[in-house]
């Protein structure tokens, strides 16, 4: 018996009723109330209700089943649920002040995507939360991983004569996995490049370079020093999306000089060091590259010269390391659903990363033909 468009009533359909079977709950909570596609529903029982007469309800705001930082575990999604997966990569740290100040650490990426289970059997997935670097030292991703998924950690940042203009090291990056698969994965900020520094009659020191952002491609140069004429030290060189950095160079034709190191895959290049006419002169250390899907670049050491001028006065210049690149990002895993899309946005997270996972659950009515004379009603 239908009812009159005057007394409507809703049927929440929980598979179980024999005149809707092959309809079934599925997923927790709200994204909206548009209506569902074909391909997202089962078929309906009642052959004579067309399939564009089906209507999703998703109720609530959705359960929050994992929200942490700087830490990791496994946990186990539900059959029948659609869950929102979003991820923060962890910032890279500060460059070192020798004696002029070091760059700013980049910051972590974003990324979100969902993850459906409506058709899938229970699941157990790992995530993790990428943890800031601190000093030289990296970010871990408080992850053990193997092979490929070692580049979740970032790298060191470079060395400083005295430890005082080191690179920062490079942030960790923040994922969900299934086994050795990555889901989603957003990049660590790249650590900043140190400053150089000298002590002596006269000297000029400069900054380094900033990190870059996690998911960015590119750091940023160390600052160079550039004497009178022909004597100068230069900074070390940005990691960029595509190759480490080099280490900063010296030129002069009478006094002493010092030439940064290259960065590499597990550290920022160290600053030159050298001392003469009662110098010491020292470039600042390069930053290291962030974990991600792909790791980013280390920046390289930044260069150091000292020489006399022509009234024998002594003189030292200090260059800045280069700044790390920050680690990219990985949505590859993931799909987009009705009006909220898979993606990933750089330089939106601070301090250690984060992990959130909210589990929804959808619920359909469906409306059914009225006697003759009444308009549709909903069952």
């Amino acid at each position: 018996m239908f009812l009159n468009s005057r007394k409507k009533l809703s049927l929440f359909l929980l598979g179980g009723f024999s005149l809707l079977a092959g309809l079934i709950l599925i997923v927790t909570a709200a994204i909206g109330g548009a209506p569902a596609r074909a391909g997202d529903l089962p078929s309906p029982a009642e052959p004579s209700t067309p399939m564009s007469q089906i209507t999703t309800t998703m109720l609530g705001t959705g359960t929050v089943v994992v929200d942490q930082t700087n830490s990791s575990n496994t946990y186990t999604l539900k059959s029948g649920y659609i869950y929102k997966f979003e991820v923060w990569g962890a910032q890279g740290a500060n460059g070192g002040a020798a004696v002029a100040t070091g760059g700013t650490g980049g910051k972590g990426s974003y990324a979100t995507g969902w993850y459906d289970m409506r058709e899938q059997s229970a699941q157990t997935i790992t995530w993790f939360a990428g943890r800031a670097g601190s000093g030289r030292t990296a970010g871990i991703p408080n992850f053990s991983g193997t092979g490929a998924l070692n580049s979740f950690t970032g790298a060191s940042g470079g060395t400083s004569l005295n430890n005082d203009g080191i690179g920062g090291g490079g942030g960790g990056a923040s994922g969900i996995i299934q086994g050795a698969t990555p889901l989603i994965v957003s990049g660590g900020g790249g650590g900043a490049g140190g400053g150089g520094g000298a002590s002596g009659t006269s000297y000029l020191n400069y900054q380094g370079g900033n990190g870059g952002n996690g998911g960015d491609a590119n750091g940023t140069n160390g600052a160079t020093g550039h004497s009178p004429g022909e004597f100068s030290a230069h900074g070390g060189n940005r990691g960029t999306s595509t190759a480490h950095g080099t280490g900063g160079y010296a030129e002069n034709t009478s006094g002493q000089a010092g030439v940064g190191s290259n960065g590499t895959a597990s550290s920022g290049g160290a600053g030159a060091t050298h001392s003469n006419y009662s110098l010491s002169v020292r470039g600042g250390g390069g930053g290291g590259a962030g974990g991600g899907y792909t790791a980013g670049m280390s920046g390289g050491g930044g260069g150091a010269v000292s020489y006399r001028d022509y009234s024998n006065m002594a003189w030292a210049y200090g260059a800045g390391g280069g700044g790390g690149s920050g680690g990219t990002s990985f949505i590859g895993g993931v799909t987009s659903i009705s009006g909220s899309t898979a993606t990933t946005t750089w330089a939106q997270r601070t301090g250690h990363g984060r992990v959130v996972i909210t589990e929804y659950k959808i619920e359909y009515t469906i409306a059914l033909p009225p006697e003759s004379g009444e308009g549709w009603v909903l069952l």
